[in-house]
């Protein structure tokens, strides 16, 4: 995923088209998906998964609003809106990389300890 993020900032800082920045916002939402459906069944660590749903969630909603920005031309006339815009999906990547790393840290100590699991 931290490949997918650092494509999704060269794609910005490059200003492609936003059919790419969206290929890439719809990536990272994937494989946060990915992660949230596999850890889910272990029933570790829901306010974490919750926290990584509502950053898909606004990420998704993101790319919905960069699209709209793109169609009408603010790209290129209005470059305070396309800044802001771009500066969020920076603020929700970065909320995702910092969710997904407690996430795996709480999973670490799950496997780690073994009276988590109810072994002692």
């Amino acid at each position: 995923m931290a490949k997918t993020i650092k494509n999704l900032v060269k794609s910005i800082r490059a200003a492609a088209a936003i059919q790419q920045i969206s290929r890439e916002i719809a990536t990272i939402a994937e494989v946060v998906s990915e992660v949230i459906a596999e850890t889910r069944e272990s029933r570790q660590a829901d306010d974490v998964l919750d926290r990584l749903t509502s950053c898909r969630q606004r990420l998704l909603e993101a790319s919905v609003q960069g699209k709209d920005l793109a169609l009408r031309d603010l790209r290129e006339n209005n470059r305070g809106k396309w800044r802001e815009w771009t500066q969020t999906l920076a603020l929700i990547t970065s909320e995702i990389v910092v969710e997904t790393k407690e996430l795996v840290q709480r999973v670490d100590r799950m496997i780690l300890s073994p009276t988590v699991n109810g072994f002692s």
